[in-house]
């Protein structure tokens, strides 16, 4: 039986700590244990006071003990440079204990560690297109794949209401080299509205948000220059065609 199971989130790039206590005074001198993986690779190993003799390249670099801490029986590691590949990886702490005569008197599995991986999404950026009538709303470098969702409130009513999916546009892209995702997505709207971008990671428990408002004269103002470069391309067209023929002549 496992003493101990444990559950712990890390921030991809950062370290973490793998938690295992034996809960009892030991001689380092006479330990053994070592950390492994789903896979039993081995992350890190301790025999006797010898470091790393049997840890994987893998883990070259990345993990390492408390020894001052090991003679009152904390075994935990620190595993560094947390990466996606690292996601909902288990790891087991094996020990052994030995006597003065070098006979093996304890061995256990002591304990189980699985590991979430994420990465914080930056505040998204807002961008708001008043001649399409569009708000667009980009965010990246966060993990896992977040929920994306929009709310709408008209400023004349108290309340506001989130739109369905169905109702949105949203791509959302993993990077190949960083294994981290990019967040695109766009509404229509109306004028005199608030509208708010949210993105939601699941392991963090987090959103990150922005909120732009509406104004009937940015709304106006955009048709308003639609309309005059409606009218400008009309002129030149006009122009051309009477100029033209004179030129001709």
């Amino acid at each position: 039986p496992v003493a101990s199971e444990h559950l712990v989130t890390g921030i991809i790039g950062a370290s973490i700590l793998l938690p295992c206590d034996l809960n009892l005074s030991i001689n380092p001198a006479r330990l053994r244990f070592h950390w492994q993986d789903h896979s039993d690779v081995v992350l890190y190993s301790f025999n006797k006071g010898v470091e790393q003799e049997y840890q994987n390249k893998l883990y070259t670099n990345r993990t390492n003990a408390f020894q001052v801490e090991m003679s009152s029986g904390n075994i935990s590691i620190k595993l560094s440079q947390v990466t996606p590949q690292d996601n909902k990886n288990t790891y087991w702490a094996f020990a052994s204990l030995f006597d003065s005569n070098d006979q093996n008197i304890h061995v256990t599995k002591e304990c189980q560690t699985t590991l979430l991986v994420a990465a914080r999404f930056l505040t998204p950026k807002l961008t708001v297109n008043y001649k399409e009538m569009n708000a667009m709303c980009l965010t990246q470098g966060g993990y896992p794949e977040p929920k994306v969702t929009w709310t709408i409130q008209d400023l004349s009513q108290p309340q506001n209401c989130t739109l369905d999916p169905r109702e949105v546009q949203t791509n959302i892209t993993l990077d190949p080299e960083s294994g981290l995702y990019t967040v695109w997505s766009q509404v229509n709207f109306t004028e005199n509205q608030s509208v708010t971008c949210q993105v939601f990671n699941p392991i963090l428990r987090e959103t990150v948000s922005n909120t732009t408002i509406i104004c009937t004269s940015k709304v106006q103002e955009g048709l308003s220059i639609g309309v005059i470069v409606g009218i400008t391309l009309l002129m030149l067209i006009c122009v051309g065609g009477i100029i033209f023929p004179v030129y001709k002549q």
